[in-house]
């Protein structure tokens, strides 16, 4: 592990508070990148070992789409209200950093959903979800005609008020159903 980038929503105090007492357990191993997942900045060029995200699971969400498909494994360290995806404490991740670094740990893999939304054979709206996506009508309109394609393929049409596909990682909503 040469690069690491710390992840978190600068506008937030115990985000900010906490990378800046832990940046210093970092920067003894590995170059380290500091990016604000509020800033809305490309990351085009960018290229690390690992990530750790600071925040709760919107944190996580954030710099899935920040990130932008890149192949980085994360790690969440829950600061947030809701932690399904950040497992980490700010205590563990001394102990977690050396197990890293010792070679002890597993990466998940895990799907992301690639989405367009199209209207008049044009791509108005491009984006990605770890958990999952959701198409919804305006507040003016009663229903909508969604046809769902799935790799290229169209599967079906729904008229409906809205649409939700989850990944496997599941969406924090439904956890709390």
């Amino acid at each position: 592990m040469k690069k690491i980038i710390l992840l978190g929503n600068k506008n937030k105090k115990r985000v900010r508070e906490t990378i800046a007492e832990l940046e210093p357990l970092f920067r003894k191993r590995a170059h380290v990148s500091i990016i604000d997942i509020s800033d809305e900045g490309e990351t085009d060029g960018l290229s690390a070992d690992l990530a750790f995200v600071f925040g709760g699971d919107g944190a996580i969400l954030a710099a899935c789409r920040k990130l932008n498909g890149k192949q980085i494994p994360m790690i969440g360290v829950h600061l947030g209200k809701f932690g399904f995806l950040a497992e980490l404490t700010p205590q563990e991740v001394s102990q977690t950093l050396e197990k890293i670094f010792a070679g002890k740990y597993v990466i998940s893999q895990r799907m992301l959903l690639a989405c367009q939304v199209i209207r008049s054979k044009q791509v108005i709206k491009e984006t990605s979800g770890l958990n999952d996506a959701v198409i919804s009508r305006s507040s003016l309109s009663r229903l909508i005609s969604i046809k769902l394609y799935i790799n290229g393929k169209e599967v079906t049409t729904y008229s409906s008020d809205g649409l939700i596909i989850s990944t496997p990682s599941g969406s924090t909503a439904h956890s709390l159903s």
